[in-house]
């Protein structure tokens, strides 16, 4: 950002200064007054760019008055140069600044000038401004932090762990097996169950998988909600409905048989369809024929095919797989992510 418009305001400073004096032809001089212009400010030296900007670039004095002595200025009129660059560059720090504000790069009020509240946020303008530079403010030793999961998206895994820890250590049977989700004597017969069967799984291994899954899809849309207790309720919201939708679909498939049904799979699948969606969108909502959505679309299917095929080999002790779930939950996603993100209030394209 700073040298696109650093780069403007030389453009701007360069064009149809051609003058001569003395009877030598002046070469093109880069205006200080143009630099200024880029970022609206107003630099009144009209002299050549100095020798040095941010008094580190370029010769040394003597080199510079050797400078100003062939542009035809005395080496005052080069301090007065030094100056009005100095002017421009504090205008162009400026003009960053409220563009990072309006683009909301920086968020709230805080840089160093205003009330210090973000100060660690700031770019550093003693170092090149060519050196990237993130808004999330760094470790004090310098290192990267072992979690970098959103709030949310922890919460949500946690309170996965915490249900899991009162089913098997707090709740008496009678209770456990009323919040089983069944589809006798009829899918909708009901319905509670279809939310609370997402809560209950039916060991640690089942609970682990779904818990890994569910931080890993849930990550990219808790930052795609949004911070704050509204973009964490869209993400609890946004599970859970996907989650009762596909029990809901497995419910319709064997609508009548006494199956109990429980696990986040129907959940976790949904969280996996929004994220393929955010992805395929870079950051938006991409298109439901987006290459990576049909792609990540593809591989569901596929995959929950195989384990219809194979039934529950490929579980401890023979479970079954509601794989039904897993793609009335993945289709769910697909579905509602977009009308959750206008609750959440996250860009909808």
């Amino acid at each position: 950002m700073g040298e696109a418009l650093l780069a403007l305001g030389l453009v701007q400073g360069s064009s149809g200064d051609v003058e001569s004096k003395g009877g030598l032809p002046r070469r093109r001089r880069l205006s200080a007054n143009g630099v200024a212009h880029a970022v609206g400010q107003d630099a009144k030296p009209e002299g050549g760019v100095c020798s040095h900007v941010g008094g580190r670039l370029g010769p040394d004095d003597r080199g510079r008055r050797r400078l100003a002595r062939q542009d035809g200025r005395a080496p005052d009129e080069d301090k007065a140069c030094e100056e009005g660059a100095h002017q421009a560059q504090e205008g162009l720090r400026n003009s960053v600044r409220r563009h990072q504000r309006a683009s909301g790069l920086v968020r709230g009020a805080g840089w160093p000038e205003d009330d210090g509240a973000d100060k660690a946020v700031a770019p550093s303008w003693e170092t090149s401004m060519s050196e990237p530079w993130t808004d999330e403010p760094a470790s004090p030793d310098g290192r990267e932090p072992a979690i970098t999961a959103p709030p949310a998206a922890l919460w949500l895994t946690g309170l996965l762990v915490a249900a899991y820890v009162f089913q098997t250590m707090f709740a008496p049977p009678d209770l456990v097996q009323a919040l089983v989700y069944s589809p006798e004597p009829g899918p909708l017969a009901r319905p509670l169950s279809l939310f609370t069967a997402v809560w209950l799984h039916g060991g640690w291994g089942h609970l682990a998988m779904n818990a890994a899954f569910a931080l890993a899809f849930a990550t990219p849309l808790a930052r795609f909600f949004g911070p704050g207790l509204r973009g964490a309720a869209s993400l609890f919201l946004f599970f859970l409905a996907c989650g009762a939708l596909g029990n809901l679909g497995f419910g319709l498939i064997h609508s009548g048989q006494s199956f109990g049904l429980i696990g986040a799979s129907g959940g976790v699948s949904g969280l996996a369809a929004g994220a393929a969606r955010i992805v395929g969108g870079e950051g938006g909502i991409g298109r439901l024929r987006s290459p990576f959505v049909v792609s990540m679309g593809g591989a569901w299917i596929l995959s929950n095919l195989i384990v219809a095929v194979t039934g529950g080999a490929l579980m401890e002790g023979g479970a079954q797989i509601a794989w039904e779930a897993h793609l009335a939950g993945f289709a769910a996603g697909l579905v509602l992510l977009r009308p959750f993100a206008r609750f959440a209030g996250a860009p909808s394209r």
